[in-house]
């Protein structure tokens, strides 16, 4: 028969491969490193192959590839591993990493009754170019639903490194639990040396972590992936990690993955910060998780690119409480869809972008807050653009919540649509810029100012548009001061006798105020004549006359507009 030149051939037996008894498929331009297409395997029948051809070539160099896979890979089967789920397969995995630095998990599923620890040798901490300290752990299998490593009550895989080029790399296959949270994590990474530098080698994820009895049923580990002092570590994009279907009703179903570094310095011949460096989560699916992503204490260069989603659980990213060293997060494009607060900074983060991307706001809950800044150096600040924000339900929250802040913010080219307040910035915000080219649609407000030298654009502080159009009502004579932090609203006067001639004056005091700005009034009755005075932030005087030649007792209704152009 003849012999299209893109044939595959089985290597029966490549031990550890496809384990023993399994077979490998292999593609022989690849093999022999010539173009796809350029090879002349000739033409020939059942096992017999002409001196004319390059089959022979073709099957030396593949001899050599199954000699190179038997020396490169074990199977975990060869030391005992038996597939089903019933089967203790502790001890093998154990033998095998013992045996080799790159392992294979075939198809089945594996029982493990006790976690997995691997421990590197303790080498040298030098710098990058350093090779003596290398080290690397590979652990692959036939596919996330076909190789499943089965924990049905304890930790799952843990690796302690010592170097910062002592990597981890897994791929193509899943971890399981038996049972419901219980304080089990399913992958830890820990590092006794956190290096802060170049890196020869990263860290990569790319492998599917659930409960036993399913996607998003009832089983999840307490914590998925947790990463200390470990860095340069990249998530494939077929990592998945699924809660419980209770991950949506609270952030206690579950965490998927925790980040944290020591903030002690670096040892050895580097007198550097020790902090964690470079965490890309590009295209991961995070689901069903009480808290997608928690980040602590030290961590640097973390991102989210395009293709990922952190969906249906409670609580997106949250920076903790109290913590420092945190800067430098770029979230690009990603889709947040959860029922709690999708991004919440409870520390200060300099060196922030949020760009991009889908962010549900449910209802009763947040977009992205910036609750604190406690923490943060000064330097650095932050950009929120190009986000379309969309409430989940009646209700929602505030779009972008900014709470304290010294570092610059400027929040442009985002969507608001069916938000109770788009931006809200509260009266410890400071340095925070709204840009014009925002738009709110449907929003019950759609930004308000509490701060202290906050700009906030011209085109979301005049007109007709949703929030304006509030107001007060003065109690007790003409000359009472009123309150009202809006950009645009009216004062109902008292009903208070104004004689012919006669005026009285009044102090507003509104946040929405800065010392340049142009507050022009209007009276809603023609008897009376009202003007404004004075250059103060965050206030002005109201002057109303009658100008009839009767007294008159009226409530008038005095509207208002807060006019920033000449703030700018």
């Amino acid at each position: 028969m003849a012999v299209s030149p893109s044939v595959r051939i089985n290597v029966s037996g490549a031990r550890g491969a496809r384990g023993a008894t399994g077979a490998d498929n292999i593609e022989i331009s690849q093999v022999l490193g010539v173009p796809a297409g350029s090879l002349n395997l000739g033409t020939f029948n059942g096992d017999i192959i002409p001196d004319n051809s390059s089959a022979k070539q073709a099957l030396q160099a593949l001899e050599d590839v199954a000699v190179r896979k038997r020396n490169e890979f074990v199977s975990i089967v060869d030391f005992g591993a038996v597939e089903g789920g019933v089967v203790d397969c502790t001890s093998a995995l154990e033998a095998a990493l013992t045996a080799s630095k790159r392992i294979y998990i075939p198809a089945g599923k594996f029982r493990f009754n006790s976690p997995i620890t691997h421990i590197f040798s303790p080498s040298a901490t030098g710098p990058s170019d350093d090779k003596s300290s290398y080290d690397q752990i590979e652990i692959y299998g036939a596919g996330a639903d076909a190789s499943i490593l089965y924990f049905p009550s304890s930790d799952g895989l843990e690796f302690q490194c010592s170097s910062f080029q002592h990597i981890v790399r897994l791929r193509d296959f899943s971890l399981t639990t038996g049972q419901a949270g219980g304080g089990t994590t399913a992958l830890k990474i820990t590092n006794s040396f956190a290096y802060f530098g170049e890196y020869n080698g990263h860290h990569h994820i790319d492998i599917t972590i659930r409960g036993d009895d399913g996607y998003a049923a009832a089983y999840y580990w307490s914590t998925y992936i947790d990463l200390f002092n470990a860095s340069n570590i990249s998530f494939g994009k077929s990592c998945n990690l699924y809660g419980p279907v209770l991950g949506a009703t609270d952030n206690t179903y579950g965490l998927g993955v925790r980040i944290a570094s020591d903030p002690n310095p670096g040892t050895g011949s580097s007198g550097e910060p020790g902090w964690g460096t470079s965490y890309d989560l590009t295209g991961i699916k995070l689901r069903f998780l009480g808290c997608a992503i928690e980040i602590g204490a030290g961590v640097q260069g973390f991102s989210l690119g395009p293709g990922t989603e952190l969906t249906v659980g409670y609580d997106g990213i949250r920076v903790i409480e109290d913590v420092t060293e945190v800067r430098q997060i770029n979230l690009t494009g990603a889709q947040i869809s959860v029922n709690g607060d999708s991004i919440y900074l409870a520390s200060g983060v300099p060196s922030c972008v949020i760009s991009g991307g889908y962010i549900g706001v449910a209802p009763g809950k947040n977009g992205i807050v910036f609750a604190s800044n406690d923490g943060a150096a000064n330097g650095g600040g932050t950009i929120v653009a190009g986000i379309t924000f969309v409430a989940l339900g009646p209700g929602a929250g505030d779009g972008v919540y900014v709470g304290t802040s010294f570092n610059p913010i400027v929040i442009d080219n985002c969507c608001f649509n069916g938000l109770g307040t788009g931006i809200e910035l509260a009266a410890t915000s400071s340095q925070v810029t709204v840009g014009s080219s925002n738009r709110y649609a449907n929003c019950t407000n759609s930004v308000i100012d509490l701060g202290t030298g906050n700009i906030v654009a011209p085109a979301n502080l005049t007109g007709n548009g949703v929030g304006f159009g509030e107001s007060v009502t003065q109690e007790t004579s003409k000359s009472t001061g009123v309150t009202l932090h809006s950009p645009a609203g009216r004062v109902i006067t008292h009903d208070a006798t104004l004689s012919s001639g006669a005026r009285a004056s009044f102090l507003l005091t509104n946040s929405k105020i800065g010392h340049k700005d142009v507050v022009s009034v209007s009276s809603s009755n023609g008897n009376y004549r009202v003007w404004t005075a004075g250059a103060s932030d965050g206030e002005r005087a109201i002057y109303i006359e009658n100008i009839d030649g009767s007294s008159h007792s009226d409530a008038v209704t005095i509207n208002f507009v807060v006019e920033k152009a000449a703030q700018l």
